[in-house]
């Protein structure tokens, strides 16, 4: 696997696989972890599934991520989440107590809740704020049904993984993009799971993601 030499502490940002539009959701993502780079004096990488090097500037926002790993669209096959956490395991493995944030949609659970149940990360889900700090960092999640909130201080010891809540997430303007970091392919890819993927499909491309929706209504028989 072709990556960035240096291994400090690094906060990894992972891009779902998405087809057309960029979700709303990329760029505040991102955002928080720059600011939680800072905080904890490392180094910013983003990890991208499913695109090729020249749809990667679509979220190259200013300042640029240091690094980028990418794995491209005509190498991925259909989604399976067991290959997903292997290729992330093996970033995190290079960094010590490295901190990986994902979007808080069904990949994200998926792949962060794998890492979690194979002793790979520490893993704090529906997290709404993180802040860090050189040995530790404070976290913010919903519990509860999402009806309220929860504190707690994690110390920097062992590699984390956070799930955010899209809709937390600050606004960052889609018009603004920096240079273009460094890119490794991701070429040691694992073999396919035992499961047989059914394949991944997003419904209503053309109208506003379920997970960016401010409200959710929902009908059953008691609708009718």
């Amino acid at each position: 696997m072709n990556m960035s030499s240096d291994v400090g502490r690094v906060v990894y940002v992972f891009i779902d696989p998405y087809q057309g539009r960029p979700p709303k959701w990329i760029g505040g993502l991102v955002e928080t972890g720059r600011r939680l780079t800072a905080e904890i004096a490392g180094r910013l990488e983003v990890v991208v599934f499913g695109l090729d090097e020249t749809d990667v500037a679509g979220f190259l926002l200013d300042p640029s991520p240091d690094h980028i790993h990418l794995w491209p669209d005509g190498r991925l096959s259909d989604y399976d989440g067991q290959r997903f956490a292997q290729v992330l395991s093996t970033l995190l493995n290079r960094s010590p107590a490295p901190i990986l944030l994902t979007a808080d949609t069904p990949i994200g659970r998926d792949v962060t809740t794998r890492l979690a149940a194979s002793g790979q990360a520490r893993l704090i889900p529906r997290c709404v704020e993180l802040k860090g700090q050189p040995e530790q960092v404070e976290a913010s999640r919903l519990v509860m049904g999402g009806q309220m909130e929860r504190g707690a201080v994690l110390p920097l010891d062992r590699p984390i993984a956070a799930t955010m809540r899209t809709l937390r997430l600050p606004l960052v303007p889609e018009s603004t993009k920096g240079a273009r970091p460094p890119i490794s392919v991701i070429d040691d890819i694992p073999d396919k799971w035992y499961l047989e993927p059914l394949g991944l499909k997003r419904l209503n491309d053309a109208g506003l993601a379920l997970e960016e929706a401010a409200v959710v209504v929902a009908g059953g028989w008691g609708a009718g």
